[in-house]
């Protein structure tokens, strides 16, 4: 059996978090936890560096009538220095046309300034 520390807890924590701003429409809220030059490993797209792209991205997909984009943390863990973590999840997007598509994701977060940031994020479609 394994115990989640407290500091994981609060990594389980930022990532509802993130998903509660998104579905809110608080995007500049939502990528205040992104660290400035975050990397962002979107499928089919080259590696970008900087959270203006991520709000961007989501800036453009809050557009898009009917689309439906929805995530969720599975398990985070910490570093013994307790100053880097991870945490991965799936995501679901569902396109205004009914399609589903199902991926995976990755988040690296560091403490920066005494504050996690979430310094890298790796998507992956499953199919």
């Amino acid at each position: 059996m394994t115990t989640t520390s407290r500091t994981e807890n609060e990594i389980m924590d930022l990532e509802r978090e993130s998903y509660r701003r998104f579905q809110a429409g608080d995007l500049e809220g939502l990528t205040d936890l992104f660290a400035d030059d975050v990397l962002l490993f979107n499928p089919g797209s080259e590696l970008l560096r900087g959270k203006q792209h991520e709000l961007a991205a989501l800036q453009e997909a809050s557009k898009v009538e009917g689309l439906e984009m929805s995530w969720e943390a599975t398990e985070a863990r910490i570093s013994k220095s307790e100053d880097m973590a991870w945490a991965h999840g799936s995501i679901k997007v569902k396109t205004p046309d009914g399609h589903v598509q199902m991926e995976k994701y990755v988040t690296v977060w560091m403490k920066v300034d005494g504050q996690w940031k979430l310094v890298a994020q790796v998507r992956n479609s499953n199919g």
